[in-house]
């Protein structure tokens, strides 16, 4: 089992992100359609945001909870404290990330349009709070806090929904065989993604649980966000710009 996953990890999956790119870039337009319509919508009318910002952010303004996070980083009191706590929050977050991604996969079965539907809402959301941190001049730390986490864990559930997408291309290529036999063609595609994704998805729990929630003055948010990037420009690199010897060729189209 592990010499099949480090092969999926090694060559299969970046090759099969690199092979399916345009599914990626729509993937990724629509959720960056979603998060400029939520940025937008979130600044022009406020009222929007009790339906796309979560409701454990409605609480508090977003700089009241600058202030209150960074006063418990002072007393020695950070939002995650000890061992047990750290795994259970990071375990809570790994398991809701794959909801989603898997959601988004499974949604490619109703032509795509419901894979389409998750990646623009998740987006909006994402806008929404992000105009509302920009808002109240706070900007730094909401780069300094989503990001780390951010770099890999958003583009994680684009690849979930490029293989939502994949299934939905299947059912309108009828000159490519049946559903069915295209589907099963795609299996090892699409469990080499899901494999891939779950991997990522386990370290951006990881980062998320973790340093994501430390503050200043413990991290500065300028470092936190220059991690962010270099998370980012590795991930991308690791699917784009890395060269390997045995990457599995393209599979021949079905009959």
């Amino acid at each position: 089992p592990f010499r099949g996953w480090w092969e999926i990890m090694r060559a299969r999956f970046p090759a099969i992100i690199r092979r399916e790119y345009s599914l990626f870039l729509l993937a990724a337009l629509a959720f960056l359609a979603g998060a400029l319509f939520g940025f937008i919508a979130s600044l022009a009318a406020p009222e929007t945001r009790e339906i796309l910002v979560p409701g454990d952010h409605l609480a508090q303004s977003p700089a009241e909870r600058v202030r209150h996070l960074e006063e418990l980083e002072r007393s020695g009191h950070s939002r995650v404290e000890g061992l047990s706590s750290h795994s259970a929050f990071t375990t809570f977050l790994f398991t809701h990330n794959i909801r989603v991604t898997c959601l988004g996969f499974v949604l490619g079965f109703t032509l795509g349009i419901g894979t389409i539907i998750i990646l623009f809402v998740n987006g909006a959301i994402l806008g929404a709070l992000a105009a509302w941190y920009y808002e109240e001049h706070v900007m730094t730390f909401f780069l300094g806090w989503v990001g780390p986490h951010g770099a890999i864990e958003i583009p994680c559930v684009l690849f979930g929904c490029v293989a939502g997408l994949m299934i939905a291309r299947a059912q309108f290529r009828k000159d490519e065989g049946t559903f069915l036999s295209q589907l099963k063609r795609l299996r090892g595609d699409m469990t080499d993604i899901l494999v891939g994704t779950a991997t990522l998805l386990v370290l951006a729990g990881i980062v998320e649980g973790g340093f994501s929630q430390i503050n200043e003055p413990t991290l500065p948010y300028f470092l936190k966000i220059g991690v962010a990037a270099v998370l980012f420009v590795a991930l991308m690199a690791y699917l784009f710009v890395l060269k390997r010897r045995s990457e599995p060729a393209t599979p021949p189209a079905v009959r």
